[in-house]
């Protein structure tokens, strides 16, 4: 199966066998947003965890609601840190949740070069190197 130069949503769909249960959002970025939404199917749950810009707005069709999507703001884990990141451990050492590839290291001198990356949504996740 190869979804390289397709679109996220399509990519998504094609990997799950179709819409997915669950979709989490971590960069706060509004078309990630959207992509995530469209990612999940009826009665799907889409969890949003990045902070996009104050005054950052998404929409959704209000049928795709009708049929039981969630949308769900998450605040630090909602208090099960613990829980989560064993989960996340587990998934990552089944090859199902390969969160190295979401970073792009940076030194730290680079500050600026990592902020515009983000901004530009050319990284997911920046991540600064401190000097030893």
């Amino acid at each position: 199966m190869s979804v390289a130069g397709t679109d996220p949503v399509a990519a998504v769909h094609e990997i799950c066998g179709g819409p997915a249960d669950f979709a989490m959002d971590c960069a706060g970025a509004v078309a990630v947003l959207q992509q995530a939404a469209s990612s999940v199917g009826m009665r799907g749950t889409v969890a949003l965890i990045g902070g996009a810009p104050a005054g950052a707005s998404f929409s959704l069709d209000h049928m795709s609601t009708l049929w039981g999507k969630r949308v769900v703001g998450i605040l630090g884990g909602e208090g099960r840190s613990a829980s989560l990141i064993g989960a996340l451990i587990a998934l990552n050492k089944q090859g199902r949740f390969p969160y190295d590839k979401l970073i792009t290291s940076f030194p730290l001198d680079q500050v600026n070069d990592a902020l515009e990356a983000s901004r530009a949504g050319d990284v997911i996740k920046p991540v600064l190197r401190m000097p030893e």
